[in-house]
């Protein structure tokens, strides 16, 4: 294989895009974890797609790009931006998901701190806590060390 059909193959999974005028570059099969993005570029290898792309060839989607850094940065590494339920950035956050067909699956709930919510199922009940709280109990803190330690290997 040549050098440039090499170079074009290492790159043909880079796609840019335009997202309410910010540039964005990411894989393809990063885009694809979302059915928005996975419809989206069917129809654009199919040259199906109606317009919605720049001059520069950038893929056009007319969405809020504070927004879309954390659905890129969920689909890129799973981590799930913080916000209090109901609050106006979780409904934000939200309806951005839902649009990118994640149904608000990478949102993660935080007290009104910031502190991360916990669900604990105790004998059949739940309860719901901050980590900080959880933290404070001794028998719930060793467990979230345990937690801790097994997601880092």
């Amino acid at each position: 294989m040549e050098p440039e059909a090499k170079r074009a193959k290492l790159f043909a999974d880079v796609v840019d895009l335009d997202v309410g005028g910010t540039r964005f570059r990411t894989s393809e099969s990063t885009l694809r974890k979302a059915p928005f993005f996975d419809a989206l570029l069917t129809h654009s290898i199919d040259g199906t797609l109606a317009g919605g792309r720049t001059a520069e060839g950038a893929i056009l989607v007319d969405r809020c790009p504070v927004l879309f850094k954390h659905v890129l940065e969920y689909l890129r590494s799973g981590i799930r931006p913080l916000a209090v339920k109901g609050s106006t950035t979780w409904e934000q956050f939200k309806l951005e998901f839902e649009f990118f067909g994640l149904s608000g699956e990478g949102l993660e709930e935080v007290g009104p701190q910031g502190e991360a919510i916990i669900d604990l199922d105790v004998g059949g009940t739940r309860f719901r806590m901050s980590r900080l709280t959880a933290s404070r109990i001794p028998l719930l803190e060793t467990m979230l060390e345990a937690e801790e330690e097994i997601g880092r290997k």
